[in-house]
């Protein structure tokens, strides 16, 4: 199994982190998977464990290049800003109408989006999108 590589993810303006992991392929994803988190991960093509550690890492996101496409990141980033709510005590109201609290959860899934996408990007693992 091939190693990893790790990006401590940090959007500006935010006092919270998130870990991001990349493997070449969905194999050794799926393999280092059940050895540090224990479970099935047959068919899992990406995966976001929530943490809570005293350092600010709120979570760890689990891609691959094999399976890395917009739709499966902006899937992953959800559960990213998802763990961000849970760590800061899930303040998010889901009312009638967009509030304050669903438009900080928006925010930060764009920055996730963005930083997600430009480490993935700046480190060789995607190519830029043509639209």
């Amino acid at each position: 199994m091939r190693k990893p590589k790790i990006y401590e993810m940090r959007q500006e303006g935010w006092e919270t982190k998130w870990d991001l992991y990349v493997f070449k392929t969905v194999k050794d994803m799926q393999h280092y998977l059940r050895a540090n988190i224990k479970g099935d991960f047959d068919g899992v093509l990406g995966l976001v464990e929530p943490l809570a550690l005293n350092n600010g890492t709120f979570a760890a996101c689990y891609l691959n290049e094999e399976n890395m496409g917009s739709g499966l990141i902006a899937h992953e980033m959800l559960h990213v800003a998802m763990a961000r709510e849970r760590y800061i005590g899930f303040k998010c109201d889901y009312g009638d109408t967009v509030g304050q609290n669903e438009e900080r959860l928006a925010y930060f899934l764009t920055d996730c989006m963005i930083g997600c996408v430009n480490t993935l990007r700046d480190n060789g693992h995607i190519k830029k999108e043509k639209y």
